[in-house]
């Protein structure tokens, strides 16, 4: 459904003419295949009915010239910055989880996909659930840990907080440190009281977008949060990635030039 959206946005005038000479195609052969001499042309020129796809293909910049059937055409058009459409589900940056369970759940899961991790998952409904000893075994076993995601009882996304707020070692230092264990205890207090944004205040970041969002509609709100950061969510509202402003920019400027030297 996601590449329908895509190829629909990206390529709309071209799919709708694509359609409408489909459209006139079999209408022509219909009425061919009852009586020819109703419109009294020879086979050939049913090939009128690509005319809209030949039109959309000049206009839309996918030929720059056509020359047949004693017709000469040929785009002068430039292609405007809003048509080359990325979608966030093509620029962020994929961010692999597990849910915080039990001690049991860390034993018994797999120790190379745990390393793989970027993002360790709280579910703020389950009060007096979390034990700060179990926590800093999780941040052990998860020694790429970038994020805490926190999500309400249903798993819907709330929020992030960046690991380095609870791992001094989160720029891969030679020397790694253990966990600060204050953090973490206000970390559980926060949960069970539901007071994380009063805890970590401007720490949080809780500005998202969906995947299926266009890079030029997101980027205000990339610009506008305070981390330059934003979560990236699926169409059931569950966290897949994040998308920073530098990497955003980069990828439209990036798309901008590809669109310059197809001129």
């Amino acid at each position: 459904m996601d590449a329908i959206k895509k190829l629909f946005y990206n390529h709309t005038l071209l799919v709708s003419c694509g359609l409408c000479s489909l459209f006139i195609l079999f209408f022509l052969i219909f009425l061919h295949g009852i009586e020819p001499s109703i419109l009294g042309l020879e086979t050939r020129w049913l090939i009128v009915s690509g005319a809209p796809l030949l039109y959309a293909s000049i206009v839309g910049g996918y030929l720059k010239s056509f020359r047949g059937f004693g017709v000469e055409l040929e785009s002068q058009l430039n292609t405007p910055i809003t048509n080359t459409a990325l979608f966030v589900s093509d620029v962020f940056t994929k961010m692999p989880s597990d849910e915080k369970l039990s001690r049991k759940h860390l034993a018994y899961a797999n120790q190379k996909t745990l390393k793989k991790n970027k993002v360790l998952i709280f579910n703020c409904g389950k009060n007096n659930y979390y034990n700060v000893e179990i926590i800093e075994e999780y941040l052990h076993a998860m020694p790429n840990l970038e994020y805490f995601e926190f999500v309400d009882e249903n798993g819907y996304f709330k929020c992030l907080l960046p690991i380095s707020i609870f791992k001094p070692d989160a720029t891969n230092l030679p020397v790694i440190e253990p966990p600060d264990n204050n953090a973490l205890f206000d970390l559980v207090n926060a949960i069970n009281n539901d007071h994380l944004f009063q805890t970590f205040g401007a720490e949080v970041i809780n500005e998202k977008v969906t995947e299926s969002k266009s890079v030029i509609e997101i980027l205000p709100v990339v610009r506008q949060s305070r981390h330059g950061i934003v979560g990236v969510l699926n169409e059931n509202d569950k966290l897949v990635g994040i998308v920073d402003e530098r990497a955003l920019e980069s990828s439209i400027a990036d798309e901008v030039l590809k669109a310059q030297r197809k001129k």
